[in-house]
């Protein structure tokens, strides 16, 4: 435990000397544990938590094709 409190205190030391790597290391954790956060909330909303209806069996999907070749669909 002792070299524990060591190396972060030599790591601090190191950092505060280089105060732009310190913003750089700073800035791509933050990025980094943005995305992983918007991503798990994506999947989760979509994937994983059950959809917030009633009676899922009844679900109808309608489609509408038009002479352009789109197609568009709705769920009822």
């Amino acid at each position: 435990m002792r070299d524990l409190g060591k190396d972060l205190t030599l790591a601090s030391r190191m950092l505060l000397k280089t105060p732009a790597v310190t913003i750089a290391v700073i800035g791509t954790l933050a990025v980094g544990i943005a995305a992983n956060s918007v991503a798990f909330a994506l999947m989760n909303s979509f994937f994983i938590r059950p959809l917030p209806i009633q009676k899922p069996e009844q679900l109808v999907r309608i489609y509408l094709s038009f002479a352009s070749g789109f197609q568009h669909f709705t769920v009822c």
